[in-house]
């Protein structure tokens, strides 16, 4: 179990520093909750992927290693401080070494980060399945450029066990902040998020292009409001974020929005289907509580995005009254909601399509009292 300390170096017995255990800044000077031990030296005995790469084939050494850390809410907490232990989350391993940017601490950390938001606001665990949850980045020298996840099998303290594993490819390709950022986002979100696929273009599972949007989007918001730094997003900027978020995300919650939803649009399995369920995962997570965005990935039941408004109507029923606060910039525009027997408040209703209603909203949020409230 990692302790909760102050950064600190980690010493062999010949009291040379192996690497450093470090923790991430609070908002308002809060204690540290997440934390990060970058390996200085090089792994002894190296680390070899569970991938076999090439003809023959045969695994890649990586020699790197920086691990993040996060509070378990089912350890017991510590009699002095009161907060709970924390287990590893991620590791990031590398072929890469730099000292003025280190791959492995930049994914480290933008990864506890996401985890971080993902575990405690919409209470997703990593799988714990695979390796007790840990989720394993392997930066490779070689290659061809972009990311891959994969689940395998290695052995763990001498015995086989599952392992989930994301492999970003060509490391010195890799050299954009907000692309960087986008692919480490991307391959979680294969790792962690539902399985939604069949789609023949831009690839078979959907659940990487909704990653990277609702993780970027995430990250964004946590840098508008000071909770994180550019080193937590492979050295992007908030302007560089905001201006990728709107691009990429807040040009898909408009369509969403301005759209009843389509069966048939949905069903389609090339680009256009698949970006018609991001679009309305996105858009369901922009106005209803986390709580039901999580109930509605959950109870979806299949493969097909087609499914996705059902069970998002089914999510509300949880609770007698929603109440959805609308961002800015869908304020005085109509908008469609799922509300089947229940009905609305603060919204005039326009139209109806099926579950779904058209309403345009008189102030800054609606309230849907649901067929069980």
């Amino acid at each position: 179990m990692f302790s909760l300390l102050a950064a600190t170096a980690i010493l062999t017995s010949g009291q040379q520093v192996i690497g450093r255990e470090l923790p991430l800044p609070e908002p308002g000077g809060k204690p540290p909750r997440l934390y990060y031990y970058v390996r200085d030296v090089p792994l002894d005995p190296p680390k070899f992927s569970p991938k076999k790469f090439g003809d023959p084939a045969e695994p890649w050494q990586f020699d790197w290693l920086t691990s993040a850390f996060g509070p378990d809410d089912d350890a017991p907490a510590d009699p002095t401080t009161g907060q709970k232990q924390a287990r590893i989350r991620f590791r990031v391993y590398s072929q890469i070494k730099k000292r003025d940017y280190d791959y492995t601490v930049l994914i480290a950390r933008q990864g506890i980060r996401m985890w971080d938001v993902l575990y405690n606001k919409y209470r997703v665990r990593h799988p714990d399945k695979h390796n007790n949850g840990i989720i394993d980045y392997y930066v490779c020298f070689g290659g061809e450029a972009g990311g891959e996840h994969l689940t395998g099998s290695e052995i763990v303290n001498g015995r086989t066990t599952t392992v989930s594993t994301i492999y970003i490819y060509d490391a010195r390709s890799f050299t954009k902040p907000v692309e960087m950022a986008r692919e480490v986002a991307h391959e979680y979100g294969h790792a962690v998020l539902p399985q939604v696929g069949g789609y023949t273009s831009p690839e078979h599972w959907a659940s990487g292009y909704l990653g990277e949007k609702f993780f970027m989007r995430i990250l964004r918001d946590q840098m508008k409001r000071g909770a994180i730094g550019s080193d937590d997003v492979m050295g992007a900027t908030l302007p560089q974020m905001e201006a990728w978020v709107k691009e990429n995300v807040d040009s898909m919650v408009i369509k969403a929005a301005s759209e009843a939803p389509s069966a048939a649009q949905l069903a389609d399995k090339g680009k256009p289907g698949m970006d018609a369920y991001i679009g309305l995962c996105l858009y369901a997570d922009t106005l209803f509580p986390a709580s039901i965005w999580r109930k509605s990935m959950l109870i979806l039941g299949s493969q097909n995005g087609a499914d996705y408004p059902d069970s998002l109507l089914r999510a509300t029923q949880e609770m007698p009254k929603i109440t959805l606060e609308i961002p800015s910039y869908l304020k005085g525009k109509p908008i469609w909601i799922p509300v089947g027997k229940g009905s609305v408040a603060q919204a005039q209703v326009l139209k109806k399509s099926g579950d779904w209603w058209q309403v345009l909203p008189q102030v800054g949020s609606v309230v849907i009292t649901t067929a069980k409230g």
